[in-house]
């Protein structure tokens, strides 16, 4: 089985695959694309096993160089193409990348049609990288059979995903999360993807909705936000949302449903599985929780004694299904941390309730340890959210004079509003534990976030 293959040859070479600004590509188009481009990489060395590091902008030359290479045999490493040399540099040394394809360097001159080499559900695909919140981006080892996987399970037993959707992304598509939901996932059924090259803003994603009338929108929260805080907006073409990478708070979630209506579906993902395992369904959304298990996908809750923790106990989440990373490259101590007994260790905290639903706690090693008790600062952030005067906030911890640790609050306000820390402090004790309310409070023009759009808590720290 080879995946580009799968995604690509099946459908109707008249039916619409690709729309962008400028232009519209067929399913045939793309084919031929593709194949131009596999000839193209295999003139240049490229062969089953090599490397092929992918830096360019979501549009019609990502997809044929992501799919050339999967013909190839070869191995995909899409990464970020607006990071600094210095990134991609270390990514070409990490990678032994037998190319390195960046705008510009894309080429068809080449014959239209190409074999695909002999791969199987085993044989290696995608090198997917960790986001890099805690030191230079690892990269989790998949199988073509990963994707496939997962397609089955999520983008059709899940999101119901059919070949009149046209799907359109906040994440660009070298994210793990944006590669599914924006590429693979449409193409599996025959749909329409919408591409554009550039980082969206609420007006120009408003535009695009308008002109190409999407049925499925995948955004991060901290969009949602500002899509909400922007001018008007259609958004009735969506018969879905998805929303993923960050806690999704209640007030926000609630701020949407008022606005647009879209059923907003949130859950949890990670490089390491490929992609979402935990999710809420269609007509079954629970604000302020993400679902159930992804058909086909097992979760653990465990304590620190690695026992399963009882229901209503937060735990760190162990999880597995048929996605799972082989690996990471030359890291032998972090895979061995990662993979145990079969299972993934993700890191994140969470408690499942007597139905089988999750709840996000944080990242383990964000968790606050104040006065001998865990503090989620999700939880903090989600009722410090619901204040009027407050667009969004992160907690994190802090040592006071006497070495002791607690929660630290950064405030963005709405535009126009200068919260009162004593009002937002009186306002979390009503709703909080005591020991859960921040001691200290920082105004801040914005949260800093890495390029994946999640906040670096570790530089608020």
């Amino acid at each position: 089985m080879n995946l580009a293959s799968l995604l690509l040859d099946a459908h109707d070479g008249e039916r619409t695959a690709i729309r962008t600004p400028d232009a519209t590509l067929t399913y045939a188009e793309v084919r031929a694309r593709v194949n131009q481009m596999a000839h193209v990489l295999r003139r240049q060395g490229v062969s089953k096993g090599d490397r092929v590091l992918i830096a360019l902008p979501d549009g019609p030359d990502f997809v044929a160089a992501l799919f050339a290479t999967l013909k190839l045999g070869a191995v995909g490493c899409p990464t970020n193409p607006d990071v600094p040399a210095a990134e991609h540099d270390y990514l070409r040394a990490y990678t032994g990348a037998k190319v390195f394809l960046t705008p510009g360097s894309v080429r068809y001159d080449a014959p239209a049609t190409f074999e695909s080499e002999g791969t199987s559900d085993d044989d290696v695909a995608l090198w997917l990288f960790t986001s890099g919140s805690t030191g230079k981006p690892k990269a989790a080892i998949h199988r073509h059979g990963d994707f496939a996987y997962h397609i089955e399970r999520y983008a059709k037993g899940v999101l119901g995903l059919r070949a009149s959707d046209v799907t359109i992304a906040v994440p660009r598509l070298y994210f793990p999360y944006a590669t599914g939901m924006n590429l693979m996932f449409p193409f599996a059924v025959g749909a329409q993807t919408v591409l554009f090259p550039e980082h969206p803003t609420p007006e120009r994603l408003f535009e695009l909705c308008a002109r190409f009338r999407p049925t499925i929108l995948t955004t991060v929260p901290t969009m949602t936000a500002k899509m909400l805080a922007g001018g008007p907006g259609d958004l009735s073409s969506l018969r879905l949302a998805v929303t993923a990478g960050e806690a999704f708070p209640v007030e926000l979630h609630r701020r949407w449903n008022e606005r647009f209506g879209a059923e907003m579906l949130d859950g949890i993902g990670s490089a390491e599985m490929f992609h979402v395992y935990i999710s809420n369904r269609p007509g079954e959304v629970r604000p302020g929780c993400l679902g159930r298990l992804v058909p086909g996908y097992e979760a653990r809750v465990v304590r620190a004694d690695d026992t399963d923790a009882p229901d209503g106990e937060p735990g760190t989440l162990w999880v597995r299904g048929g996605s799972m990373l082989l690996g990471y490259h030359d890291d032998p101590g972090k895979t061995q941390a990662v993979l145990r007994d079969g299972w993934v260790v993700s890191g994140d905290v969470f408690r499942r309730d007597a139905e089988g639903f999750f709840f996000y706690e944080g990242r383990a090693d964000d968790m606050l340890k104040v006065g001998g008790i865990y503090v989620s600062p999700v939880e903090v952030e989600n009722v410090l959210a619901e204040h009027p005067a407050v667009a969004e906030c992160a907690v994190v911890g802090y040592e006071d004079e006497h070495g002791l640790v607690k929660p630290r609050a950064f405030v963005v306000p709405h535009a126009g509003r200068v919260p009162d820390f004593d009002d937002l402090a009186a306002y979390a004790r009503q709703r909080l534990a005591r020991y859960k309310v921040p001691r200290s409070w920082v105004l801040s023009d914005g949260l800093p976030r890495n390029d994946r759009g999640k906040v670096m808590r570790r530089a608020l720290r």
